[in-house]
């Protein structure tokens, strides 16, 4: 699935690999565990995305591949940049009101 797999190919391949299991239970189950991951907390997702670019930068430089591995670092630096600018607040209750919206408030 995470391969861009059709769901007749997963469960064709769930047939061929574990006879015994129910192809559809299983790929309901799988589809139930995404649900769950997308309503994970921003900062898991962050962390989680942190720890995948040292682990990619680190087999980078394993290999010898340098120009990937100086992308990643520019990657993170860039996502540091982010993080450090103040957060903008997207409440309608504190944020002044734009002419559009004053002119619909005024109706």
């Amino acid at each position: 699935m995470l391969e861009g797999n059709r769901c007749e190919d997963v469960a064709e391949a769930i047939k061929a690999n574990y006879p015994s299991a129910d192809p559809g239970e299983l790929i309901q189950k799988a589809g139930d565990h995404f649900g769950t991951v997308a309503r994970a907390d921003a900062s898991v997702i962050r962390g989680w995305c942190l720890e995948a670019y040292r682990e990619t930068y680190r087999k980078m430089v394993d290999i010898g591949d340098f120009a990937n591995a100086l992308k990643a670092i520019k990657e993170l630096m860039n996502y540091a940049k982010q993080c450090s600018e103040p957060p903008q607040d997207q409440s309608d209750e504190t944020a002044e009101p734009t002419p559009a919206t004053q002119s619909e408030t005024e109706m």
